[in-house]
């Protein structure tokens, strides 16, 4: 993996901002027809997030649904096109309070320099092997 890479430096700038908490969706590095595919998705929606109105209403559902929502970042692999985020995901329910630490990994698909797909695993081996890396 090339931590230079352009694909490497959008998705761990992208993680930054959010837990800088800037929750705005980086449109500059985003294609117009992006997918996201996460337990979230599922879960409200039954179907993928879609577009820059669904990057838009899939950021607004974790800030509604989490008071806080941050990712530490353990390592970044890369292969080709694709770039995966494995890392902890620590988060506090809205009204809950109810804290998390669960790991997770995130795999994102380039075309042009721009993200077209993000899938969200809670399974690291699982993405992994998604990505074509194997097992950790």
């Amino acid at each position: 993996m090339s931590e230079s890479s352009s694909n490497v430096q959008t998705v761990r700038r992208a993680f930054e901002r959010w837990n800088a908490g800037d929750h705005t969706p980086p449109l500059e590095d985003v294609d117009p027809q992006i997918e996201i595919h996460s337990a979230i998705a599922s879960a409200f929606k039954g179907e993928p997030f879609r577009g820059y109105e669904g990057i838009r209403e899939w950021l607004a559902t974790l800030d509604e649904s989490f008071e806080r929502w941050d990712v530490e970042i353990h390592q970044i692999r890369e292969r080709g096109e694709i770039v995966v985020m494995l890392g902890v995901l620590h988060a506090r329910g809205r009204g809950s309070g109810l804290e998390l630490d669960l790991p997770t990994a995130s795999v994102v698909e380039f075309r042009g320099g721009r993200a077209i797909r993000l899938r969200v695993f809670q399974d690291v081996d699982e993405a992994l092997a998604f990505a074509g890396l194997g097992r950790r």
